[in-house]
């Protein structure tokens, strides 16, 4: 992930029509990944029904599942982390060839790295896959494709991800939180967000919610990072 490596990497797409079903989808649920030394195992426990508090409701397929390991230039390398665009650092990121996976059924797939300086990584589920062609923009990134949709601010838009990112999604909708961010852009000036909801901004990781979108139905405005090494 590159962000506008990160967001043109994992979803540099326009928005596309919503309407999924959600109740006939698989509600699944994205394991803590397992960590070895040049290999991460990703691991998807997915049953018919209804979501609940532990599953979200995903489209059947085909899915593809991007990992990023990141090279953080300041902090522990054994901690958890956060990373957005819009804060400063600028990290060194190597896009792991996403894998395509359904969700007919729990599965497991591995990605395989050779160990380096990578201190974190970050995997996450999408639903579209577009090939592109490598510019001077680099709005297409080295791997030759885009994963994923965005909302209307361009902030990408996973079917899942893992570290979970910190989002009630009840409370905010609950405070209008949601109705406001539909209509404003990120770091918008003056902000009604900032203003209105500068608690709920600075201590959540979404920025958009649409129940009719598979997976967590959510915009991110950062990410949250897992360390490669434990703690």
């Amino acid at each position: 992930m590159n962000w506008t490596p990160l967001r043109c990497a994992l979803a540099a797409m326009a928005s596309f029509a919503f309407g999924f079903d959600l109740q006939a989808q698989q509600s699944c649920r994205m394991e803590p990944p397992a960590v070895s030394a040049g290999q991460i195992v990703v691991k998807l426990d997915c049953q018919s029904g209804k979501p609940d508090s532990d599953r979200f409701a995903y489209p059947p397929g085909p899915l593809f599942v991007g990992l990023t390991l990141f090279t953080l230039a300041s902090g522990s390398a054994t901690g958890d982390a956060e990373y957005s665009d819009y804060d400063g650092e600028r990290a060194r990121q190597l896009h792991l060839p996403a894998q395509e996976i359904k969700t007919t059924a729990s599965s497991s797939i591995a990605f395989k790295f050779t160990p380096a300086k990578h201190t974190h990584f970050l995997v996450a589920i999408w639903d579209v896959k577009t090939p592109c062609k490598k510019s001077s923009n680099e709005e297409c990134p080295s791997l030759g494709y885009t994963l994923g949709r965005v909302d209307a601010g361009g902030l990408p838009m996973p079917v899942d991800v893992w570290p979970a990112p910190v989002c009630d999604v009840a409370k905010l909708g609950r405070r209008g939180f949601f109705a406001v961010t539909a209509k404003e852009e990120l770091d918008a000036t003056p902000s009604e967000v900032f203003q209105s909801f500068r608690t709920e901004y600075l201590t959540n990781d979404c920025w958009t919610y649409d129940s009719k979108l598979p997976g967590r139905g959510m915009s991110l405005r950062k990410w949250r990072l897992a360390a490669l090494r434990p703690s």
